[in-house]
């Protein structure tokens, strides 16, 4: 019960950094389309 709580915290921090990273990533390629459009 004890070690659940510490893995969750632990990939919680690189999984939203990823997310973050990959909606960033999103955002600016479509900004980029409709730039050029």
């Amino acid at each position: 019960a004890k070690v659940l709580p510490k893995t969750a915290e632990r990939s919680n921090p690189s999984l939203l950094a990823g997310l973050g990273l990959l909606c960033s990533t999103v955002f600016v390629a479509l900004f980029k389309k409709k730039e050029k459009h």
